[in-house]
């Protein structure tokens, strides 16, 4: 945020993502299709899912995905979330 200037956040999200400065060496595999590996050329999604106990015991499940992003698609990825974030704006305000 610039110094000085001021704004009126109302909401916070928080956005996980992991940059990569390439893509050259990550490969996926279709299981039920093709088990050849192939290379990843766009960005995509890791889907997390994992469990926990806090510490009055209490069992705690969560799910999240994170966005792993090449470097060279960084501006583009920031594009679709500048009209995402238009978009939910829209929403909040109506």
């Amino acid at each position: 945020m610039p110094r000085g200037k001021k704004y009126n956040i109302r909401k916070t999200v928080n956005y996980p993502v992991i940059v990569c400065n390439s893509f050259e060496n990550l490969y996926r595999v279709e299981i039920d299709t093709d088990p050849d590996p192939s290379n990843i050329t766009e960005n995509f999604l890791l889907e997390v899912n994992y469990a926990y106990m806090t510490s009055n015991g209490s069992n705690i499940n969560e799910y999240f995905l994170i966005d792993i992003l090449n470097f060279d698609l960084f501006n583009s990825f920031l594009e679709k979330i500048e009209v995402d974030a238009g978009l939910v704006s829209s929403i909040l305000e109506s």
